[in-house]
Formats: C-alpha cells, structure tokens, sequence
C-alpha cells in the first residue's frame, strides 16, 4: 500500500520520543501524513489525511488493518478513562501559559491543566493497590513548527493519550501529591526537519491484510500489564 504523494520525497518532521506507556517511538510527521514506530509494542501507524485511512502495522507477525481514521480508538486511553486515572488529559480544561524555563525545541508553547486525580497505589501499578485522591497539575508542551492537519493531530493525540491542541505534542509532565512530586510521562528526545521518502508510507503487499487492529496487536500483553500492575 502506498499513500498518494505525487514526489517520491518530501518535506517532513522527525521526531524520536519516549512514552510513559508505549516506550521508545520515532515519529515521521507530514502536514497531511503521519507514521508511528513503536519500538516497545513492535506495532506501526501509517495514516494519510487525504484517504482519511490509518494502517496498524505489526512487522513481526507480517500482518496489518487498515480503518478510516475516525474510527480508530486508543483502547489503553479507554481504559485510563474509564479508572479515572491522571492519564485521562483529554477530560481536562487547558490553557495557555507562559513557563519561562524549559521552553522546547524550536516555536512551542505549554498549556497547563488541574484537576483532581483519583488514583491507584504507584507501587503496584495504575488499577491495582489502595485508591487515593489528591489536587495534581498537568504541563504540555505543544510545537507550532510542526505543521499537522486537524485529523492527524486527533489521532496522535488518541495514539499518545493526550488532548488534542492542534499539534503535536513534545512534553507531558504530571505533578502530584503533597510534595509536588513530578513525573514525565512524554518527552521528545530529538526533532529535527527531514526529506521524508515515499518508502515511510509503504506496507510491504507480503503481509496478510486482517479485519480487526487486535488481531495486529495481540499477543503483546508485556505493556497491559504493566499498566495492571502484573
């Protein structure tokens, strides 16, 4: 498969980033094209805007599902959502503000969000342990150099569990408890604007077309886990 771009190469972004939940990633971003590499889950996204298409790429397994974007849905941000976890971002209220340390690679700005978080005990993972509930804040840092449509920049902020500003996120940081005690749960570890080949938006016509994106994701049970505290 192959998105259609009429030049074999073109303007884009790199971006490699670490996620609290989904590990090491390598992001390639065009205004109307976007490809995930997970290197943790193993598991690739390629979307187009124009086809208004995204394709879940598990290249282990040789095996791929592709679904209009707006049917896609994040079942780990499901999950959050529905234990009232902090991981929750898009429920709450953002604004701007002006955080004079930090401010990110390139044109950026931060929004900050409060709320109060209903949580499970750290030691023994998101959904297990004693629930407590404490006033925490929220800072994301969102880059305007980065050009992404309003569809690709819903879906990647579905993918990340993060709100959806109209960009792509580069920094999530959570602060919690008494102490304010901070834990980052995204952070972008190099950006840089490259020539992106038509190779990135390829599936290799090998592998086997299936009906359901769990029949791609399956067998990866390591980050759930996790996440259950297992």
């Amino acid at each position: 498969m192959l998105a259609a771009f009429s030049q074999s190469v073109h303007d884009g972004w790199m971006l490699k980033q670490r996620h609290a939940m989904h590990g090491q990633q390598t992001l390639y971003i065009e205004q109307k094209a976007l490809r995930i590499d997970n290197e943790h889950e193993g598991i690739s996204y390629i979307a187009n805007a124009v086809s208004g298409k995204v394709t879940v790429v598990n290249s282990a397994k040789k095996v791929c599902c592709t679904i209009a974007i707006d049917r896609f849905h994040n079942r780990l941000m499901q999950i959050v959502s529905g234990a009232g976890s902090d991981d929750d971002l898009p429920s709450f209220h953002w604004n701007p503000t002006k955080k004079t340390t930090d401010s990110g690679p390139g044109h950026a700005e931060w929004y900050k969000a409060t709320g109060i978080y209903h949580g499970m005990g750290e030691q023994s993972g998101y959904l297990s342990g004693k629930p407590y509930t404490q006033q925490s804040s929220y800072q994301l840092l969102i880059s305007r150099d980065v050009l992404i449509c309003n569809t690709l920049s819903k879906l990647l902020a579905e993918i990340q569990c993060t709100p959806d500003l109209h960009g792509v996120p580069l920094r999530e940081i959570t602060q919690y408890g008494p102490k304010d005690r901070q834990r980052i749960n995204l952070i972008t570890q190099e950006l840089k604007p490259i020539k992106i080949s038509a190779e990135r938006w390829k599936v290799l016509q090998s592998y086997r077309t299936v009906d359901s994106i769990n029949e791609v994701t399956s067998g990866d049970s390591g980050l759930l886990n996790q996440f259950l505290g297992k």
